[in-house]
């Protein structure tokens, strides 16, 4: 290590040879083992073979908020074999840690510590054909009601405060064949550019700072935020009301892709039932803040609002007298500033070397290839603008 820019040696412990290392860590991990599984199983086992901390722990979460029990009281066992709920967790421990895909899933399972945990799963129970015959057993409104109790036990059990919940929109693109017949994925803007791909659309409300998740809703990737925001603001007021440990105002904060008239004024209506919001502007709705002197603002108190200042007033905005507040953060200036220089700077290279090819090619010092023409020179011109605030 380095101190004072002076490379310094610390004391060094030898940590033997690798056959050392590895009987150390067996014998430190049979320890804990051994008061994780249940000792009148009998089970014998070489635990270095085993993929073992992150598997253990999000099995002993599982175990915490008895999630198969939970989804198990709404999906009772039908088919020979695991139960849905026991299914549902092997496969979200999998997501979490290395997904892979259900045809090779046992095979990843057996590398894990869930084998003398789960005697029962074998290859074929644990086989592609016998999970997707046990997920026929969910739908929307069983996945609703195990949502709804699995939230309200993570809400008590982890005392998680439901005074602010945040919302919003997203998409994914996915790898699912462009003829896939899925109605869920669909051709639409990805922010990724990968327009070729089919995507889908992931609604969430989380728990302000821990993020906790509270509720979500798949939907087609081509529906416009406002319109998807619409549509399930109702069921976000009905979950909060279920899972709420806040006696007074919930508050709902959304960005500004969920702004409507028709989402504005339902929200003013759900106030009645103690939800208040907080959503956001775009520039051209408060024009008359570009040029804002900022001795206007005042700055905030709170050591986490150390460099903010805001400007407060009134204004109708969707037909509502809507109070605005518009901060001012210079450090966050600044970084931004420097996005935006770092794209001009990348534009103006790439302009440069189009530049220099037109001229080679006007020179005869560039003959082969397509020649250029309008309609690809426009084309090349658009894709180097496809950057933040470029065009």
């Amino acid at each position: 290590m380095k101190v004072n820019g002076v490379s310094k040696h610390g004391p060094l412990t030898p940590l033997g040879t690798a056959d050392d290392i590895a009987k150390k860590y067996s014998e430190i991990y049979s320890t804990e083992l051994s008061s994780l599984v249940n000792s009148s199983k009998d089970i014998e086992f070489d635990c270095a073979q085993y993929q073992f901390s992150a598997v253990a722990a999000l099995y002993d979460l599982t175990q915490r908020l008895d999630l198969v029990k939970i989804i198990d009281k709404y999906c009772p066992k039908r088919e020979p074999g695991l139960s849905v709920g026991t299914y549902l967790i092997l496969a979200a421990i999998n997501r979490a840690i290395e997904p892979v895909s259900k045809n090779i899933f046992y095979d990843w399972f057996k590398t894990t510590i869930l084998v003398p945990l789960y005697p029962e799963a074998s290859k074929e129970s644990l086989s592609s054909q016998s999970f997707w015959k046990h997920m026929t057993g969910l739908n929307q409104n069983l996945i609703l009601k195990i949502e709804d109790e699995i939230s309200t036990k993570i809400i008590d059990k982890y005392n998680i405060s439901t005074e602010y919940i945040l919302f919003d929109n997203t998409i994914f693109f996915s790898y699912i064949n462009t003829i896939n017949k899925s109605k869920i994925t669909q051709r639409g803007h990805s922010k990724e550019k990968r327009s070729y791909l089919k995507i889908i659309g992931l609604s969430l409300m989380v728990s302000q700072g821990n993020n906790i998740p509270l509720f979500h809703k798949t939907y087609h990737g081509n529906r416009r935020d406002s319109k998807q925001f619409l549509e399930v603001i109702t069921k976000l007021q009905e979950r909060t009301s279920k899972i709420s440990n806040n006696s007074g105002y919930i508050t709902l904060i959304f960005d500004k892709d969920n702004n409507s008239d028709e989402i504005i004024a339902l929200i003013e209506d759900l106030i009645i039932q103690k939800l208040h919001f907080v959503g956001s502007l775009r520039f051209n709705q408060c024009p008359e803040l570009i040029s804002l002197d900022r001795s206007e603002y005042s700055p905030l108190v709170g050591k986490q609002f150390e460099g903010t200042t805001v400007y407060r007033y009134q204004k109708m905005i969707f037909g509502k007298n809507i109070t605005v507040l518009v901060t001012d953060n210079e450090n966050l200036r600044e970084s931004q500033l420097r996005g935006i220089e770092e794209n001009i700077q990348k534009c103006e290279s790439e302009f440069r070397y189009l530049l220099e090819r037109l001229k080679k090619r006007e020179d005869g010092q560039i003959t082969k290839g397509k020649k250029p023409t309008v309609e690809s020179v426009s084309k090349n011109i658009k894709t180097i603008l496809t950057g933040d605030y470029m065009k």
